[in-house]
């Protein structure tokens, strides 16, 4: 009925009524008649009607399959209720046959994929759709001769369903991963728009697999899946899409402690640092040598390159918390890398940033002394721990001043924080809701007291440590352990004041 409408001039009446100044009026001239139709069982009729249509193999059965699956799509697109009634009929079931039966008709195949996409996006949808077929059907339409014309429409999707753990596990188990490889490798070297977007939607839905648990084991596969072997290569490519994907990928290798070592002996790993712009230091480790810096590349876009940095200083945190590790890591100077980017005034990059060093001080004497040692650095840590627009910035500079002076245990160090004006925020750190920052806190606020208390008692006096003590004290829902604490806190400062002022 809508070309009659329209070639009676309908439509400039329904325009006019937009205006008027009654709000029943507007309503009904822009009404949705889904709803309408829905009431009338309609979802049930355009089900039958596609099933009918399934294996009809009249002239015209071609056309009216595409015209009915728009139908489906226009009336339950973002409409939940038409949506989860399509679903209880089976709408899965219908649409997953059309794809296997029909993927090389450009028209209805597009079409069926649009409206698989539009399911997806309703919570409830995707349940079903999890326990569907649909998936291994859409990885295979993908590796068919018509993936190629649907592929953006098909990556997109898969993309769109992947953010669910149980989707990357089935993903992960078919033969997707090495169809995005070849992906990737027939679009590279090609400079035009579209195959830099392919690139780009198939790396990162590869990365995208790997941030389950268990589909991130099945694509590592001990080292050997040809996933992790593909991205180690690509910390070679010129195309920094390629790099960012691998930097991402080692980041969720390296989340789990017994692939930490293979990580650490078998692959390279880049490390990304600014210095105005970003430079890219390929670093090299063999089981026999440290990581080596053999060559750098430089890039000039500033959005990339705060990407790039997010995204190794990630993979250095993960790959930096084993204490097998550590030793490694350190040798091979990457704490100077990765102070070039203390300059950097992006609160996320700093974030990453002091979680690497926090980890790599963790039962190593030396980096601490080292960065104790760094005046420069302290005096950025310090300003950190002021950084109250930005929660995690804050606390995680308080915990590396704490973590510093534990595993330092060095007087020049410990008097290096306090001329840096650090202590009163050790203090402050000592009445955290975070217990074990509480901790952390009175662990170092201990080891100042007994060792430099001479240099440091104007400031604890400024930062109120007696008043700190005496809430920790008098504070009933204090718990047994940071009791203690405080108490070995207390002792130490009363013993050390009566020697020093004997």
């Amino acid at each position: 009925m809508r070309q009659p409408c329209v070639d009676t001039g309908f439509v400039p009446v329904l325009l006019d009524s937009l205006h008027s100044g009654n709000i029943d009026v507007k309503m009904q001239a822009g009404h949705d008649g889904r709803d309408l139709v829905g009431a009338n069982n309609g979802i049930t009729v355009v089900l039958t009607l596609l099933r009918s249509l399934v294996k009809n193999e009249e002239p015209s059965a071609g056309k009216l399959r595409t015209i009915a699956c728009g139908f489906l799509l226009n009336l339950t697109n973002t409409h939940e209720v038409l949506q989860e009634k399509a679903i209880s009929e089976g709408v899965f079931d219908i649409l997953n046959e059309y794809l296997l039966l029909y993927q090389n008709e450009c028209g209805l195949c597009n079409m069926v994929l649009l409206t698989i996409s539009s399911f997806v996006e309703n919570d409830e949808c995707r349940e079903k759709f999890c326990s569907s077929p649909l998936c291994s059907t859409i990885v295979n339409v993908l590796e068919s001769e018509a993936g190629e014309v649907h592929q953006e429409t098909l990556l997109d999707l898969l993309i769109n369903i992947s953010e669910w753990d149980e989707v990357k596990d089935a993903l992960a188990e078919t033969s997707l991963s090495n169809h995005l490889i070849r992906i990737i490798q027939s679009n590279t070297g090609k400079l035009d728009d579209r195959s830099q977007q392919t690139i780009k939607m198939a790396s990162d839905l590869l990365v995208l697999l790997l941030t389950g648990e268990k589909s991130m084991e099945t694509l590592f596969c001990k080292g050997e899946g040809p996933v992790f072997k593909e991205m180690v290569k690509w910390l070679e490519s010129d195309l920094v899409q390629l790099q960012l994907s691998s930097a991402l990928a080692v980041g969720n290798f390296a989340r789990k402690g017994n692939v930490f070592i293979q990580i650490l002996c078998n692959v390279y790993i880049y490390i990304y640092i600014l210095r105005n712009v970003v430079y890219i230091l390929k670093v090299i480790l063999t089981t026999e040598s440290v990581l080596q810096i053999h060559g750098l590349i430089k890039h000039d876009n500033m959005e990339t390159d705060i990407t790039l940095q997010h995204a190794a200083l990630s993979a250095l945190r993960n790959l930096a918390i084993p204490v097998a590790n550590k030793s490694v890591l350190l040798q091979s100077g990457v704490i100077d890398t990765v102070l070039c980017l203390m300059s950097s005034e992006v609160m996320a990059v700093i974030f990453k940033l002091l979680g690497v060093l926090r980890m790599l001080v963790d039962g190593q004497e030396s980096a601490a002394i080292q960065l104790g040692m760094n005046k420069e650095f302290l005096s950025r840590l310090v300003e950190w721990c002021d950084v109250v627009e930005h929660a995690g910035v804050q606390g995680e500079a308080s915990r590396l001043l704490a973590w510093l002076v534990k595993n330092g245990r060095s007087a020049e160090l410990m008097r290096n924080i306090s001329r840096a004006d650090g202590i009163r925020h050790l203090v402050s750190m000592a009445t955290s809701e975070h217990i074990v920052m509480q901790n952390e806190a009175l662990v170092a606020l201990t080891l100042i007291g007994a060792t430099i208390l001479a240099d440091a008692a104007l400031q604890l006096k400024q930062a109120d440590l007696i008043d700190t003590i005496t809430t920790l004290l008098q504070n009933e829902n204090t718990i047994p352990e940071i009791l203690c604490n405080t108490l070995v806190l207390t002792k130490t400062i009363i013993a050390e004041g009566k020697y020093h002022k004997n």
